[in-house]
């Protein structure tokens, strides 16, 4: 396969281009971790594993070209799972951060957690279809779009609307381009929103010079470093498997998509490689301390023709290292505001629940939707915790415990509301796997369902 080609320029901007907002809107979201961890140990993580995996699928892609005998193979595309940043983040990392105060032990539980996603994905590679066959996919994807619904969509819209000056036009411009194909060609679609939010936010002062003169203070050499210091905290990360798991399952069934995606487009790659492909590089990327996990990306027919090949891999593992190692990730957020970056994740909230629904038959559209209410149910439990904890600073705090939210209301729907979001991910798949199979009268494996469900209750 060539090593470059005109089509590897297009496919490295989009890729690139996709990945680095994902990876700033991630430090973002960290960001009351503390520069140290942020900058010093997530950021130059993520970057170990994109050079993993982006080496890993090239390699993929020509041991298949020289068994197959064939130049025209795109390699698979390759990045962080955006759905996996929102349910680690607001489901793993912050919620330790809240509950202890501890900025080293809520990056330790979220590395830990990572690592034991690679694990499962690895072990999924084994079994994988086997699971994929016996949950029915529009549990899988239905779990999937909760996370889109809930934390893509409408918790990125909550700061998205605190400067809508900055954020709108650009949102409507993003979805011009992927909805309605209005773009400029050869230009990724993400490209124009982002400068128009830039360029904004720059003559409205929302960003201002001071802002990139901080920024400036973390420009350095940040090496990585082995996260021996976090596999310690397997005890604390234990109680998180209920999001864990299931993330796993989730990003398994994303690699599946994606697999079938390039067999369709003609490139015949190893689903259990590229399922294994995955799961490695999330270990990795746990073990240079990154709480992100990776996956291949949904794209390869549009890379594909482009004429893109191997090219693009190299590419963005060298652009990632440069931005990494460095530090100018910080330089990126201070020049680049924020609400620009998140129209992507609006774009791909709004993606992962349609793109589910249309291939849901309507006769499961009930189970569809019942999937998503967990999450938003954990959502909206978030929002509520960090409210009361705003509130009451600095004073005796309610605990947030099952007792106290029953006492809150007569009702008990706050209990209630607490109750459905513990696990969100598992609910919404047990839940909508059973409504499925009592539409389709298999009563027999609503049965077993529904015992599972009670198991894990």
């Amino acid at each position: 396969l060539p090593w470059a080609t005109r089509g590897d320029v297009d496919a490295f901007c989009a890729i690139f281009s996709n990945n680095l907002a994902n990876m700033l809107v991630g430090a973002s979201i960290l960001q009351g971790l503390g520069s140290d961890i942020v900058y010093d140990r997530i950021i130059p993580g993520i970057a170990v594993s994109m050079v993993f995996g982006n080496v890993y699928y090239q390699a993929q892609a020509m041991l298949a070209a020289h068994k197959s005998a064939r130049r025209t193979l795109c390699a698979q595309p390759f990045g962080i799972s955006t759905p996996g940043i929102f349910a680690f983040c607001n489901t793993v990392v912050l919620p330790v951060l809240a509950k202890t105060g501890d900025a080293h032990l809520a990056w330790k539980v979220g590395v830990v957690g990572n690592f034991i996603q690679g694990l499962v994905e690895i072990v999924l590679s084994v079994i994988g279809p086997q699971v994929v066959n016996l949950v029915p996919m529009v549990a899988l994807l239905g779990a999937l779009s909760s996370i889109g619904l809930a934390f893509l969509l409408t918790g990125t819209f909550q700061g998205e609307m605190a400067a809508p000056l900055v954020s709108m036009a650009p949102f409507f411009l993003m979805m011009m381009a992927m909805y309605a194909q209005v773009k400029l060609p050869r230009v990724p679609a993400s490209a124009v929103p982002v400068a128009v939010a830039a360029i904004t936010a720059w003559i409205s002062g929302h960003l201002t010079p001071e802002n990139l003169h901080q920024s400036t203070q973390v420009v350095g050499w940040h090496p990585c470093t082995l996260a021996w210091d976090a596999m310690d905290s397997w005890g604390e990360t234990l109680p998180y498997m209920g999001v864990i798991i299931p993330v796993a399952l989730t990003t398994t069934v994303g690699t599946v998509q994606c697999q079938q995606l390039a067999v369709a487009a003609g490139d015949e790659y190893s689903l259990r490689g590229s399922m294994l492909g995955d799961g490695v590089a999330t270990i990795v990327a746990a073990l240079f301390g990154s709480p992100f996990g990776m996956t291949v990306f949904i794209g390869h027919p549009a890379l594909k023709e482009m004429g893109a090949h191997v090219g693009y891999l190299w590419m963005t593992s060298l652009a990632f290292v440069l931005v990494s190692f460095t530090g100018l990730a910080s330089v990126c957020l201070a020049i680049f505001p924020i609400e620009g970056l998140n129209v992507i994740l609006l774009f791909i909230g709004l993606a992962v629940c349609a793109d589910a629904l249309r291939i849901t038959e309507a006769r499961h559209w009930p189970a569809y939707i019942l999937a998503l209410m967990p999450g938003v149910c954990n959502w909206g439990l978030e929002k509520a915790q960090s409210l009361v904890g705003a509130a009451c600073s600095g004073v005796d705090c309610p605990d947030g415990a099952a007792a106290t939210l029953k006492s809150w209301s007569d009702s008990g729907s706050l209990l209630g509301l607490w109750a459905i979001g513990q696990g969100y991910l598992v609910t919404s798949i047990l839940w909508s796997s059973l409504l499925i199979f009592v539409i389709d009268r298999q009563f027999a494996l609503a049965t077993g369902f529904a015992a599972l469900g009670a198991v894990f209750a």
